[in-house]
């Protein structure tokens, strides 16, 4: 059935953990840059970001809909998670805000859960968090729906990397809270001046060439690119996880394995653009 109604997303400007249990940090999967990205993207019309308070915690699903969804932003209709919950009595459940709907002129919809082969993985923020966490960039991108990324700045490094033919971009994140995968080595995408262009990604500690372990560093070789960029901002996509951090015994056969990465990564950028 059709409604002649414009579409409107409700997300939280912070994480809720971030006041509920603010001796636990949560990295974030999509930073409110890129939920806004991501929604404008597909077509819907508002996004309203909401802070997160203490205050708010407390609220009630059923004075969250009349004070907020109905009396300030004028919802008729509301889409609901097949496994959401939303107000500070979580043992409440759709049933329950179906019925507060009646009360308050709402219609509330249950969305069912994305189709899956049976062999699927069930799609959750924890199942991505834990593909990230173990580097597995092809499951984080089945699950996501999407390639997962990071945004940063480049700035300057010791230009180690140009010495040995590899010169790499340093990145700043732009949010430090946004969740990185494990260290090591990935192929990926780099978004830099409007144009996408193959990549090789490090993050770690370099030990062969720091000897000693340093701050985690995150540094960009883009494949046949030579234009500068330092202050640019890059999106960098994640395509697929090559290696662990290693510690190489001289710097030639750190170079002997950086042409390993290469020949792989241009072969399967070949495959993918096939």
């Amino acid at each position: 059935m059709q409604r002649r109604a414009k579409s409107m997303v409700i997300t939280f400007k912070n994480h809720p953990s971030d006041i509920l249990h603010p001796d636990k940090p949560v990295k974030l999967l999509t930073t409110l840059k890129e939920k806004l990205s991501v929604l404008e993207s597909i077509g819907i019309d508002y996004v309203v970001a909401v802070e997160f308070t203490p205050e708010l915690s407390r609220v009630s699903a059923k004075d969250f809909m009349k004070e907020i969804l109905i009396d300030k932003l004028r919802g008729k209709v509301l889409f609901v998670g097949y496994d959401h919950r939303f107000g500070h009595q979580s043992s409440e459940t759709f049933f329950d805000y179906q019925r507060y709907g009646k009360e308050l002129g709402m219609e509330v919809i249950l969305a069912g859960e994305l189709p899956q082969e049976e062999s699927a993985i069930h799609i959750s923020s924890s199942a991505i968090r834990r593909a990230i966490a173990e580097g597995d960039m092809v499951l984080t991108k089945e699950l996501l729906g999407r390639y997962y990324s990071i945004e940063g700045t480049v700035i300057h490094g010791e230009g180690i990397g140009r010495t040995i033919g590899f010169p790499t971009a340093n990145i700043a994140m732009e949010s430090p809270c946004k969740l990185l995968p494990k260290d090591g080595a990935y192929m990926v995408r780099a978004y830099v001046k409007g144009d996408y262009h193959d990549g090789m990604l490090y993050i770690g500690n370099r030990p062969t060439i720091d000897n000693l372990a340093q701050e985690q560093r995150i540094e960009v070789y883009i494949l046949d690119y030579n234009e500068d960029i330092y202050d640019q901002n890059v999106r960098i996509e994640f395509v697929n996880y090559l290696r662990g951090e290693q510690h190489f015994g001289s710097i030639e056969d750190l170079q002997a394995q950086l042409q390993v990465d290469l020949i792989q990564i241009r072969e399967s950028s070949k495959r993918i653009k096939q």
